[in-house]
Formats: structure tokens, sequence, C-alpha cells
């Protein structure tokens, strides 16, 4: 199977989140969307609606592939979550409203 084929078949299985998922297939599907958001990128440029479309598009698919790989490798999909945490927390760092101690500490940080 080559690159495209790859990719394919884990776009066909993106709502299965049970069964396993080669080490070759995983990459060759994460390579895959790697070149194609870069060639987006390029054609349309980098903050383009299509661009930011094509990602929202392939979060279902991307995680389904993450945890069927999980899978193979003998590891729940749960781990998932746990992975997906720091994640949510650099959200919460930097959109989330100030602390009192972030308030105090503003000042002390722009002097440095």
């Amino acid at each position: 199977m080559n690159l495209i084929s790859h990719y394919v078949n884990c776009l066909k299985q993106y709502s299965d989140f049970s069964g396993r998922t080669s080490r070759l297939e995983f990459w060759s599907f994460i390579l895959a969307n790697f070149l194609i958001n870069i060639v987006l990128r390029i054609a349309w440029g980098v903050e383009s609606k299509i661009v930011a479309i094509y990602g929202v598009l392939m979060i279902i698919p991307i995680l389904s592939a993450i945890v069927r790989r999980l899978h193979d490798v003998g590891h729940s999909g749960k781990i998932l979550f746990l992975m997906l945490i720091p994640f949510f927390l650099s959200f919460k760092i930097f959109y989330g409203e100030p602390s009192r101690l972030e308030e105090r500490l503003l000042p002390i940080i722009c002097v440095l």
C-alpha cells in the first residue's frame, strides 16, 4: 500500500475508535495530513478559511487513528485524554482570566 491508500483507509475508518492501526498506516496518515496542510497553506495562505476548515475536519479522523494506534501497542484509548490535559491547561493558562496572584505578580514580571 502507498501513502494515499493509507490516508484514504484512515479517513474511511474515521468513526472507528475500536480496532488497530499499524505503525506504517498511522505514520503515513500523519505524513499525508502534514503534506496536505503544507500544500493548502502555500496555495491559499496561512490564515485562510480553507486551511482552518481542513484542520477542524481532520480532528476526529486523527483522534480515531491515535486511539487505534494505542490499541495496537496494547494501551487503552483513554490514555489519549491524559495526553490532551496539557493542551487544555495551556488554553486555561493563556486565555483564562488572571488570578489574584497573577495580577500581583504581573507588575513585578514586567519590570524584570
